[in-house]
């Protein structure tokens, strides 16, 4: 699918302030979310103006378990209640400052529900094999991946349309940089339950889809991965506060008090906190290092920006029952730049693809994307509260 680049053309400013189809036709796309919260236009009409210019496109596919099972070695029990997606979205390059989109898996029964003699959903609480991962680290907003029972020793099937062959659109949307998450601020504090948010929400019907991390396929593994520890002040630093503070008092005598305040005031050596390096990180998870390094490459960062194609895997749930009804849920939020008028502004709106019935969530999501992306324009509907 060819995606457009949508030129930026100026309209005159109109003293009575423009309508919603003059900021249309000028592009004045920040404009039109600046007159949505100030009450002009309703969020609804922006919204669609909007998406139309962007004209999202989204593909969905499984990796193919051959894949996961050639990067570990074995047939990868830990994963048989999980499928790994390669979510791609794209869309055109529009004068809009800020882009983002975020997916969920919507079910009409909990996930790790399994139907009871009445044929109604029962939650189960099983865990995974293996230790909790008490010290797992894990960002709060992380997904909330839930788990379900496949039979032992059965492995996920009909994984067509796997991630390794580009979907079809325009591949000249520019090269992405690989990463797979920012670590720039370092860990975020373990959960002190010790439950891994991944496996913790059993009977939930949607499924936020994050970008998979070392710590998430660690939880999935059941490999305990270490936390973050506050180191007290060494003893050098503690004997050389002592001779700043005993200079200090030998230099206010010298001085009569006039030069050794500050050499005593100086405040203290202090405790800090040191998180656990990358190495010491794959030492205590080595299955979920060696299939993150594995499947690395088919995920890439994504700018906040329209225009830009990304990339993300994410873990999601596999369906306990093969009858329960599953959408994709796709958020869409536009915000103004810093330069209108209102600020910083957003609009939200949510679209949802169903996904067809079929035996797995591999096959329903080939039925439903195939080898193409899917205009959301053309191919979405509103999402159901």
């Amino acid at each position: 699918m060819l995606r457009r680049a949508t030129s930026l053309a100026l309209v005159p400013a109109l003293a009575c302030g423009p309508s919603l189809a003059q900021l249309e036709r000028g592009h004045h796309y920040g404009e039109a979310i600046c007159g949505a919260r100030e009450g002009a236009f309703p969020e609804g009409q922006v919204a669609k103006v909007i998406r139309e210019a962007l004209d999202p496109a989204v593909h969905v596919a499984a990796v193919p378990h051959a894949q996961l099972v050639a990067a570990l070695g074995d047939d990868a029990p830990e994963l048989q209640r999980f499928v790994l997606l390669r979510i791609t979205h794209d869309s055109n390059t529009i004068p809009l400052d800020y882009f983002t989109a975020s997916f969920t898996l919507r079910s009409d029964r909990p996930f790790g529900a399994t139907p009871n003699a009445a044929g109604e959903p029962t939650p189960t609480n099983a865990t995974p094999p293996g230790p909790t991962p008490a010290d797992a680290t894990s960002d709060s907003s992380a997904a909330v991946a839930t788990t379900n029972h496949a039979p032992p020793g059965s492995t996920p099937a009909d994984a067509k349309g796997g991630p390794t062959t580009e979907p079809k659109g325009d591949p000249s949307i520019g090269p992405t940089t690989d990463a797979m998450r920012d670590t720039s601020t370092g860990p975020t504090t373990a959960d002190p339950s010790g439950a891994s948010p991944l496996l913790a929400a059993q009977a939930q019907k949607r499924v936020a889809l994050q970008p998979a991390d070392l710590p998430q396929l660690a939880a999935v593994f059941g490999e305990r991965l270490p936390g973050s520890r506050t180191v007290g002040p060494g003893a050098v630093e503690s004997a050389l506060h002592v001779v700043g503070v005993v200079s200090g008092v030998v230099v206010g005598i010298a001085s009569l008090g006039l030069l050794g305040r500050s050499l005593r005031n100086r405040p203290g050596p202090r405790a800090h906190t040191e998180y656990p390096t990358d190495a010491e990180l794959r030492r205590a998870a080595p299955r979920a290092a060696r299939l993150f390094d594995a499947v690395s490459h088919l995920q890439a960062s994504c700018p906040v920006r329209p225009g830009a194609r990304c990339h993300t895997l994410v873990l999601a749930p596999r369906p306990s029952d093969a009858s329960a009804e599953l959408a994709l849920a796709v958020n869409l939020r536009y915000h103004s730049g810093r330069g209108e008028a209102c600020g910083f502004a957003g609009l939200d709106e949510t679209l949802e693809i169903a996904l067809p019935p079929g035996p797995t969530l591999e096959a329903r999501l080939h039925a439903a994307f195939g080898d193409d992306m899917r205009r959301l324009v053309v191919s979405a509907t509103p999402s159901s509260p």
